[in-house]
């Protein structure tokens, strides 16, 4: 954070002080990419408290009149992953779906997504 912290904005704020955002700084291991190309790209984690996924999704792409955002699609497979899974998506605080096999949430261009994984 390079800005003055006495003039932060509150979404701002409620970003560098949101607990589910900071426990993936404090609580991750084994963090790696799974993919980066095409303008996509995908790192994962691993909660070293309960084994649950997080996942950070880019949209590297950059926008058209016609595109303002994609699906960034991640699988099962490629996190290592069985069975279906719960998301939640950390910067909301939010729970937002349960899926099987793929998980590909909407994210406009030049942006991410952060997700945490747990087992159904």
């Amino acid at each position: 954070m390079g800005g003055d912290l006495r003039k932060l904005d509150d979404p701002t704020c409620t970003l560098l002080t949101n607990d589910e955002v900071l426990s993936v700084n404090q609580t991750s291991r084994d963090n790696r990419e799974i993919f980066f190309g095409d303008g996509l790209a995908a790192w994962a984690a691993t909660d070293s408290d309960n084994g649950d996924t997080y996942i950070a999704l880019f949209n590297l792409r950059d926008a058209t009149p016609q595109i303002a955002e994609e699906r960034v699609p991640v699988t099962s497979a490629q996190l290592g992953l069985r069975g279906g899974m719960r998301v939640r998506d950390l910067w909301r605080r939010s729970d937002i779906a349960t899926v099987r096999d793929i998980f590909a949430p909407t994210i406009s261009c030049h942006g991410a997504g952060l997700y945490r994984l747990s087992p159904e």
